[in-house]
């Protein structure tokens, strides 16, 4: 999909994954996966933050309507 940008060559292993030769490389090698889902992230994170916000709504208006049927209890009670 993307070639890979390798400061230092990479090794294979017998079963064909990279193996990263030092820290730096798999500090690099996460950069770069981060870099190409970014758009995938950014979506995924106003999906849950507008979720978050619409279940806060819907709570808050669950909330006053409870109060409201509450206080409409209590003044017929008096």
């Amino acid at each position: 999909m993307y070639p890979l940008e390798t400061a230092t060559p990479a090794l294979t292993s017998s079963y064909g994954q990279l193996v990263l030769q030092s820290w730096h490389d798999m500090i690099a090698a996460t950069r770069r996966w981060f870099r190409r889902n970014r758009t995938n992230f950014a979506i995924g994170a106003g999906v849950l933050g507008a979720g978050y916000l619409a279940g806060q709504y819907a709570l808050g208006k669950l909330s006053e309507a409870r109060q409201r049927m509450s206080d409409e209890r209590i003044g017929k009670e008096k």
